[in-house]
């Protein structure tokens, strides 16, 4: 199936936003606890945004601060999934 101009615009952009989300997590030393990314979706018409934050460790086996996408809201003109976005006051501004 081939790809509209639009749709292979938007992927790399996608992947450059994690990308991006990741490094500032991992890079910062610890005072970037939050990223929070929007992407829009133009033929959908709906944009997206996501939280991106470190994944806490589940069990010993796994790697602690992972940095992952703890949140995701899509908007739409007729509907809004995921909301609220929750925001820590404390990763935002301690």
């Amino acid at each position: 199936m081939a790809r509209s101009p639009t749709t292979s615009l938007l992927l790399p952009s996608i992947i450059r936003l994690r990308l991006g989300a990741r490094r500032w997590l991992e890079n910062s030393v610890d005072a970037v606890k939050t990223v929070i990314t929007i992407s829009m979706k133009e033929e959908a018409q709906e944009f997206e945004i996501k939280k991106w934050e470190f994944s806490p460790a589940v069990n010993h086996q796994q790697e602690a601060h992972v940095p992952q996408a703890q949140q995701s809201i899509t908007i739409s003109p007729t509907i809004v999934r995921g909301a609220p976005l929750i925001l820590s006051f404390e990763n935002i501004f301690l």
